[in-house]
């Protein structure tokens, strides 16, 4: 609740009061949303810089590794896509 009023403005009963008739609990994703483009951000910056960067945003704010993680899924994502698509190429190549 701390964080609600932190992030939006307003009271604790307010904050309680949007919780309970919240059914798709969208206040709570957007702090969710919020926190992790916090986190993108400070991984970017950090990633400009060196490993030891990288490690101390990590300590700072541990959704950094979730942010790694995505990116990675991202990246070996597009590798497999581009490995099938020149396979498929070849492949039409031969024929």
């Amino acid at each position: 609740m701390s964080r609600l009023c932190e992030e939006f403005g307003g009271w604790p009963t307010r904050a309680l009061w949007e919780l309970e008739h919240d059914p798709d609990g969208m206040a709570v994703k957007i702090l969710g949303l919020r926190s992790y483009a916090a986190a993108r951000r400070e991984y970017q910056e950090a990633s400009k810089k060196d490993a030891a960067a990288v490690k101390a945003a990590i300590e700072r704010n541990p959704m950094v590794t979730q942010v790694i993680d995505i990116e990675h899924e991202l990246v070996a994502e597009e590798l497999e896509r581009r490995k099938a698509a020149a396979i498929a190429r070849a492949m039409a190549e031969e024929i």
